[in-house]
């Protein structure tokens, strides 16, 4: 039974001798064993997936993945970015500043800006080289951490509710146009981060990102991917309680 097979059947709760799937987000690390930097893992879809496969051999993982920074998107919004050679790619400068920047935001073309793209390759090499057998992971910026992204957290968070509702649908739409390119090129999987959601309150959240998530999720799901989502760390247990009830309804 090969990896696939195994993490299928551990979705539906059927067991296989004692597999629990292990899957360390492995980004710098799994650059410099295979003898290549931050920047050319960030940058090259192929550095990337062969990274990632070496440390699936290495160390007998459960599944590959194309996480490698936040900034995917946003640059196709238009933002700069600057590749550090042993660190995560930088925004320069946040693109949005008031309303009129969000309405002036144009819906991309995932397939045709460089960074979109150049994940959406990194799907079909995957499939090329592991030919199906390894269940292989998108990613996409939940809604609040890419409009974290485009105007700079501190100011997003302090932005009023039709600003901030308004911006997160523009992100919503590039979002599931990512997650479609995704798994049109054989994603079994898309991961959505929106950590930035343990900094926020119960109230804030459910107001704002829960129903948005609620809406990625299902969209996800309708395509025939599952999802895994990154929207706590060190969340307060109020938050986690919601999220978690999330989960339990939605995924």
């Amino acid at each position: 039974m090969n990896k696939g097979e195994k993490f299928l059947h551990f979705l539906a709760n059927e067991k296989v001798d004692d597999y629990l799937p292990f899957q360390p987000i492995l980004t710098h690390f799994a650059a410099r064993l295979n003898g290549n930097t931050y920047s050319e893992f960030a940058s090259d879809h192929k550095v990337l997936v062969k990274s990632n496969i070496k440390a699936m051999n290495e160390f007998d993982l459960d599944w590959v993945e194309l996480i490698s920074d936040p900034y995917r998107e946003t640059s196709v919004f238009g933002a700069k970015i600057e590749f550090m050679p042993e660190g995560v790619p930088k925004c320069l400068n946040p693109i949005v500043k008031t309303i009129d920047n969000v309405h002036a935001l144009q819906s991309p073309d995932v397939y045709k800006a460089s960074r979109t793209l150049d994940r959406i390759k990194g799907v079909e090499l995957y499939q090329k080289l592991l030919k199906g057998t390894v269940p292989v992971f998108g990613w996409i910026e939940g809604p609040l951490a890419e409009a974290c992204d485009l105007v700079g957290v501190g100011d997003m968070l302090m932005m009023n509710p039709d600003f901030s509702n308004f911006l997160m649908d523009r992100c919503m739409v590039t979002a599931k146009a990512f997650a479609s390119a995704q798994i049109d090129a054989g994603c079994d999987v898309i991961g959505i981060g929106d950590a930035i959601c343990s900094q926020i309150d119960v109230d804030t959240y459910e107001t704002f990102v829960k129903e948005r998530h609620q809406e990625l999720v299902q969209y996800i799901q309708s395509l025939g991917a599952k999802v895994k989502m990154h929207i706590c760390v060190d969340t307060p247990l109020k938050n986690l309680k919601v999220m978690r009830q999330i989960s339990q309804d939605e995924f």
